[in-house]
């Protein structure tokens, strides 16, 4: 049987309002029907303007001026298809779920398509527990979505989009947030997706997880397409790194880079730092104040000078908690954090001597322009110049862009400038790789390696294993609040992958 055209984008340029140059510039691209096509390329080459565009954020919310065709189902988008008529047959996931749900309870928030479809009690309840059997989520009927984690919110949303009747998913970036058990628990939904013959279009870095799913990657740059990858003839590893992109064969790129050499730290390492920790966790336990919920429990560990370390472990193991704690954000509950192994390190003195980049980078941007952000942070004694920390990280554009308008893996990539400006003593980075082409990523390492030389121990919060084999000395995984491993580079081929338990 003939595979119906799902999308068909003929000669399709955009360019947003107020500004001088098109966002997406003469795209062409046919999508059959139970494809699965995944855009890729570097952060801003407007993967998810396209997205935008096809789920009718664009024109509708986000105006600007449009050129050629979008043909969904063989009707047009700008002309016979209105906004209604559009979201009836296409969905999106977002990076973060919880951006997109509208009720509290899991079964409410599934029913919420077919309800505001205005179909029949029979049929809401059909198509609901459809939802719930496929996605294999029955476990979650009754519970509250704020009780969920990130890949249960995740398959909550395809569940509700499924039950809505969507015949094409638009995802962006949905691996962002996730651990290596949920992005491996991804590749399940999209192959279930494709059984059913839905379409889906991803915006996506991390590939490993689409290796076996994907029918092609079509590589953007600058809002055209470059290149076409297609089932059956995808490029090795080291041909993906030359078109900046992630690695399709992730055991195979950690086996390769574990063996490679990183700068030693002890090049930066003075002979009496190499006899004492930077800090040591002593007996670490932290409980929240308000629910007494025990979240850490008796950590120990030492954190040398110049160290790279990785912490790793599946959503809710601790990792984030962890890392408030090493940068003073939380005072421990028991135990104590000390400073060179002698004296105790109060939270004041351990946010002074910290840089962070939290997870949320918006979070942490305050002034107008990118120059003006990093000028403010910047103290008298640094001798880090502000413009050449641009240029490294590949913002050296974008100087008097708002930072609120950069895409996520630029605002990432300045807050880690602004995080590093000072040359602190403690590095902590809370998913700094999340949303980061290859070589942005690179540039990201490059930067913690040039601060790692200069003397600071970093410790990287992190399910990025293409980031950990490539850049960092030791991994240290935490379960359910504590540390139960150590992982040396030299042992990162055999464990790093075998380490997180797939659901």
């Amino acid at each position: 049987m003939k595979k119906k055209n799902a999308l068909k984008i003929h000669n399709f340029s955009f360019r947003y309002a107020g500004k001088e140059e098109f966002a997406l510039q003469n795209i062409c691209l046919d999508v059959q029907e139970g494809e699965c096509i995944v855009l890729a390329g570097e952060s801003g080459c407007g993967k998810s303007t396209l997205l935008r565009c096809l789920n009718g954020i664009i024109p509708h919310l986000l105006k600007g001026e449009v050129q050629g065709e979008i043909a969904v189902f063989g009707n047009d988008l700008g002309k016979n298809m209105s906004l209604e008529e559009l979201s009836a047959v296409t969905g999106s996931v977002f990076q973060n779920p919880r951006s997109q749900f509208f009720h509290i309870d899991v079964t409410d928030e599934i029913a919420f398509g077919p309800e505001s479809m205005g179909l029949s009690h029979e049929e809401i309840v059909g198509r609901v527990d459809e939802a719930f059997d496929l996605f294999s989520i029955n476990h979650l009927r009754g519970k509250k979505m704020y009780e969920l984690s990130s890949g249960e919110q995740q398959k909550v949303s395809f569940a509700a989009i499924y039950a809505a009747g969507a015949e094409i998913y638009l995802l962006d970036e949905p691996s962002a947030n996730l651990d290596y058990a949920g992005v491996i628990n991804l590749n399940q939904i999209v192959k279930i997706l494709k059984k059913k013959k839905k379409t889906i279009i991803l915006a996506e870095h991390r590939l490993h997880y689409l290796a076996d799913v994907l029918d092609s990657i079509v590589v953007l740059k600058n809002g055209s397409i470059e290149k076409v990858f297609c089932q059956g003839a995808l490029p090795e590893n080291a041909a993906m790194q030359q078109w900046g992109l992630r690695a399709l064969d992730l055991q195979s790129f950690v086996n390769e880079s574990a063996m490679c050499s990183i700068p030693a730290r002890e090049a930066s390492v003075t002979e009496e730092q190499k006899d004492v920790p930077n800090l040591s966790v002593k007996k670490l336990s932290f409980s929240y104040p308000r629910s007494g919920k025990r979240v850490l429990h008796n950590l120990s560990v030492d954190l040398g000078y110049s160290e790279k370390i990785a912490i790793i472990g599946q959503n809710g193991s601790g990792k984030t908690t962890f890392s408030k704690l090493l940068s003073g954000l939380f005072e421990p509950s028991e135990g104590a954090i000390y400073d060179e192994g002698r004296g105790k390190m109060r939270a004041r003195q351990r946010l002074n001597a910290t840089g962070l980049v939290l997870q949320e980078s918006s979070h942490q941007l305050f002034f107008p322009t990118v120059m003006e952000e990093l000028v403010s942070a910047r103290r008298e004694e640094s001798e880090v110049d502000p413009e050449e920390l641009l240029y490294e990280l590949g913002l050296e554009e974008l100087h008097n862009a708002h930072p609120q308008y950069l895409s996520a893996g630029q605002q990432q990539r300045l807050v880690f400038a602004l995080a590093t400006v000072n040359h602190p003593r403690i590095l902590i980075l809370d998913e700094p790789t999340s949303g980061l082409d290859a070589r942005s990523m690179q540039a990201v390492g490059n930067q913690i390696s040039h601060a790692s030389a200069a003397g600071s121990t970093v410790a990287i919060v992190t399910h990025d294993f293409e980031f950990v084999s490539s850049y960092c000395d030791a991994a240290l995984l935490l379960k359910n609040g504590r540390v139960v491993e150590r992982i040396e580079r030299a042992d990162f081929g055999e464990r790093l992958l075998s380490c997180i338990p797939i659901q």
